[in-house]
């Protein structure tokens, strides 16, 4: 209960107030008692509004301490009851430890995001979907963070949830999610683009990162060798011959009086741009990041911004060339959002002439690795010259220098595009770069000699390796040529850059060189995905399915990168693996018991701790305990990610009602918080 002024025409009055919650669960306050016109009571006592307030205050903080005490002797009740005979006829019922971190996701998910009002606008509005498709797409989303695990796993694990998250679904609601999510995509992005904008404004995709990789399944066979093909191959392949037959390139008589393709009047040339094109089989072998050779793989490109928040991802087959995808990629970016000023950042995987032509077409900069090894003698010259180069920072000459050459030609002939090139020389790099080249060095010493012969390898450690006049290609010694000259490029990189004309701010030397180095911040994001948040191997099959399953782990690495963008806002560091660690080990215990007269539940957060001895290892017990008294070190806890959202730790012990508050939910009644199945 609670004092408040509350306006009723042109009076104000003084009432004691008292929230509850209604029929449906919502939070809803009444008048308990009514003390007048604020004018009247404080007219011989103009304190008297104060008093009342602190008066109610103290009855309030009693009442609260009485309930604690009520709760303490409830729980030492129960602890004390005698455990039941297994071998008689009571059964033995064990109290269930429910999770309770998807709490926090849940709000970045309906409050920043508010995902769940689009995905029921599109429920409503597009989808014959009968069940709750928001509590399926989000319990995929929180589960990939707190246990990333296959959907058949994860469904088997519902029950063991504080809130039943996922109460009524099936297991098929979960794989038609994957298709509502593959289907829905691009809607759903967009949406969450428009909210980030609104929050972080739309200068944060001033700069974008873009770069591909890989994902692996734990399947033999690839689509092709399965004969399965993509679900909109049929569909895919009409449209490309509608626009074959637009240009000449096929006969009017490859489709019939229905409209249906006539495969044999299909052109070989025909055939043979379709088999380019990669949209017939998904799952196919290639160069595979991780070198899992032996297994199917598709690959997957993705765009985020300057904040690390992931904006847009593409699905690639397996053997798609990273060369030949951006462009689709670049493509469906630009249409989707209608952006433009826009500067792209990405490795030096994809930095062709073609790619960055093609971006410059698009309207947009690029900023991009540039290899180094393959310039001319001049070129060279310059590069090696360190007198050429000024200091990035002139107080700081660590952080190393720069020279920059102008309207710089990429390319041969008549294949070329201008830009700027940017050297860079660092000697942290340096250091990195000898160390790399000495590991190889190494390598080959071992393999020759083992005796061992030169594969078809022409990169890494096998540049090194010489096999002389050897007609078995017998690795006889080291090519020293090759190594001094890598020796001698080691701290050297290059980057070319250009900017869009309507781009107001253009970056200086320094900036690009900075500006790069968060290249790496994309890296991480699929380091994320694969190691955190189940991103492989893959356990769907079909191509809707695949693109659902990594639309689910695109939008957990989202909430994940906004909950660590709030902690950072509240100076709290938290890595990515302790966010999902202390997520993961937020638990609570449900004590069964009566309350009231009526069956009901005690909650007592049992989350683990992490160890206060991580990175202190060299310090005895007495050491740590000492740095913990002076403040120099604080456990990290699931309540700093609590408060990070806007919600409340939990009491040690409370009623349903109570965790309810905390969570910034409700529960009507005990099944409600806690499945049935999970007192079983």
């Amino acid at each position: 209960m609670f004092i408040a002024k509350i306006k009723s025409g042109k009076n104000t009055y003084v009432r004691l107030m008292e929230s509850y919650r209604n029929e449906e669960g919502k939070p809803s306050s009444r008048t308990v008692k009514n003390f007048g016109r604020y004018e009247d009571l404080i007219k011989d006592n103009p304190n008297a509004f104060e008093e009342l307030k602190a008066k109610y205050k103290e009855d309030k903080e009693t009442k609260s301490q009485l309930t604690q005490d009520e709760r303490h002797r409830e729980v030492e009740r129960i602890l004390s009851l005698k455990v039941p005979d297994p071998s008689g006829s009571d059964d033995v019922s064990e109290s269930p430890s429910l999770s309770y971190g998807h709490y926090v996701l849940k709000r970045l998910w309906e409050e920043d995001l508010q995902i769940d009002r689009k995905i029921s606008y599109l429920k409503k509005s597009k989808t014959q979907f009968r069940f709750d498709l928001n509590a399926a797409v989000s319990y995929m989303c929180f589960s990939k963070i707190l246990e990333p695990v296959s959907i058949l796993y994860g469904f088997d694990d519902k029950d063991n949830f504080l809130g039943d998250p996922a109460k009524d679904l099936e297991l098929h609601d979960f794989y038609n999610s994957l298709d509502f999510l593959n289907d829905y995509k691009d809607e759903l992005f967009s949406w969450i683009n428009k909210k980030i904008d609104d929050k972080y404004g739309k200068k944060r995709a001033t700069m974008v990162f873009y770069d591909v990789t890989n994902a692996y399944f734990e399947t033999d066979l690839t689509d092709m060798e399965r004969g399965y093909e993509q679900k909109d191959f049929a569909e895919n392949l009409r449209s490309m011959a509608f626009d074959a037959l637009d240009h000449g390139e096929l006969p009017e008589n490859c489709f019939d009086e229905d409209g249906n393709i006539v495969a044999d009047k299909l052109t070989p040339e025909f055939l043979e741009k379709v088999a380019d094109s990669k949209t017939q089989y998904l799952r196919m072998r290639g160069p595979s990041k991780e070198h899992r050779f032996d297994l199917p793989i598709v690959s997957m490109a993705l765009i985020i911004d300057g904040n690390g928040f992931p904006m847009d991802f593409a699905v690639y087959a397996g053997n798609a060339s990273e060369f030949r995808t951006m462009r689709q990629s670049i493509d469906a970016f630009k249409k989707k959002y209608d952006i433009k000023d826009v500067i792209v950042s990405a490795d030096r995987g994809i930095n062709s002439v073609e790619n960055l032509k093609m971006l410059k077409e698009a309207g947009f900069g690029f900023l991009v690795a540039q290899k180094v090894t393959q310039f001319d003698a001049e070129l060279t010259a310059k590069l090696l010259n360190r007198q050429l180069y000024t200091p990035l920072d002139a107080d700081s000459p660590e952080q190393g220098g720069y020279q920059v050459i102008k309207d710089w030609k990429k390319g041969k002939g008549s294949k070329t595009v201008s830009c700027t090139l940017v050297l860079t020389y660092n000697e942290k790099r340096r250091r990195r770069d000898e160390a790399v080249l000495k590991v190889m060095r190494k390598i080959v010493e071992t393999k020759i000699a083992k005796g061992e012969k030169l594969g078809p390898r022409k990169t890494g450690w096998a540049e090194f390796a010489d096999i002389g006049e050897s007609q078995e290609k017998k690795i006889t010694g080291i090519n020293e040529e090759v190594y001094e000259k890598k020796l001698s490029m080691c701290g050297f990189a290059g980057l070319v850059y250009y900017a869009p004309e309507g781009l107001k701010e253009k970056l200086t030397p320094a900036d690009m060189t900075m500006s790069y180095k968060r290249q790496s911040r994309i890296e991480e994001c699929f380091r994320i995905m694969k190691n955190n948040l189940g991103l492989r191997p893959m356990y769907v099959r079909n191509s809707d399915h695949i693109r659902g399953h990594i639309t689910v782990c695109t939008l957990a690495l989202l909430l994940i990168r906004l909950l660590q963008q709030k902690l950072t806002e509240r100076h709290i560091n938290f890595s990515i693996d302790e966010i999902c660690q202390t997520l993961n080990q937020a638990v609570v215990g449900a004590i069964k018991t009566e309350i009231g007269g009526k069956e009901d539940a005690l909650f007592l957060p049992t989350a683990r701790k992490r160890s206060l001895r991580k990175r202190r290892e060299n310090l005895k017990t007495e050491e740590i305990l000492k740095l913990v008294k002076e403040g120099q070190v604080k456990r990290k806890s699931i309540n700093d990610l609590l408060a990070a959202v806007g919600l409340e730790p939990l009491p040690k012990i409370g009623k349903r009602q109570d965790v309810a508050h905390c969570l910034k939910t409700y529960f009507p009644k005990l099944e409600d918080a806690v499945s049935p199945l999970a007192f079983c």
